[in-house]
């Protein structure tokens, strides 16, 4: 049995779990992947401008995490991966000299290397998937025709149930398809929190996210956390006008 056939295999093998309903698709998607390639998790994201990456799966909790650090710092293989159309390799001494600030926070989860790999034909451009590993040289092991493969089943998979039939004409979010999908739902929190702290201070929308940034950033937290607060009237929007 090769890699793809092995990984449809551990993708059924997911129908009769919480994971089942047709929003929850990408993140079977993801827990497949982790299932079948040498890695301890996976992520895939969508990308609907150069800084607004949407996550719309992840195998686990570390795979979230992961994510989020690169969101808030807006550097890693994932950004790099995307803006470069390359697959972007990288151990922890890469992620070290190359994104700075994401490997202070990568450091706080238990990820120590990542293979950033963009998806190809309908979702060219716009589509990456990233695989995480616990011990940095365990990367060196990865078949990159194994994990080309793969990620060329998610995209076929991805497409053929129509998951992003508008993505590229609008939000991400506009479809009834996401509200039951977790990843997606709370990046939508940003854009909430950009859009409250664009009205009360006057501050452009990317002036809004980059000062939600700034504030994670600063607090050691991450964006997602912070626009939680926002939208949740926890923290003012006053305080990040200010900074």
């Amino acid at each position: 049995m090769n890699i793809g056939d092995r990984f449809r295999a551990a993708f059924h093998r997911l129908r009769d779990t919480e994971w089942a309903e047709p929003a929850r698709l990408p993140i079977r998607l993801s827990k497949a992947c982790a299932a079948v390639l040498p890695v301890t998790g996976a992520g895939l994201s969508l990308f609907s401008a150069p800084t607004m990456r949407i996550p719309i799966g992840a195998s686990d909790e570390a795979a979230t995490a992961a994510e989020r650090a690169q969101f808030t710092v807006v550097q890693g293989p994932c950004f790099d991966a995307h803006d470069t159309g390359h697959r972007i390799v990288a151990t922890e001494d890469v992620m070290a000299r190359r994104w700075p600030l994401f490997h202070h926070l990568i450091m706080q989860t238990p990820v120590r290397a990542i293979l950033a790999t963009p998806l190809r034909d309908g979702l060219c451009g716009v589509g990456v998937l990233d695989l995480y590993f616990d011990q940095s040289d365990d990367i060196t092991l990865i078949d990159f025709a194994e994990v080309d493969e793969v990620a060329a089943v998610i995209t076929t998979a991805l497409i053929r149930e129509e998951m992003f039939p508008n993505f590229r004409n609008g939000p991400i979010w506009d479809g009834p398809l996401w509200l039951n999908n977790p990843t997606v739902t709370a990046r939508a929190y940003v854009m909430m929190a950009m859009g409250m702290l664009s009205v009360s201070s006057g501050l452009k929308l990317d002036d809004s996210l980059a000062a939600l940034r700034a504030h994670a950033y600063a607090a050691g937290s991450t964006v997602d956390a912070v626009a939680s607060d926002v939208v949740n009237r926890l923290l003012p929007t006053a305080i990040l006008a200010d900074n």
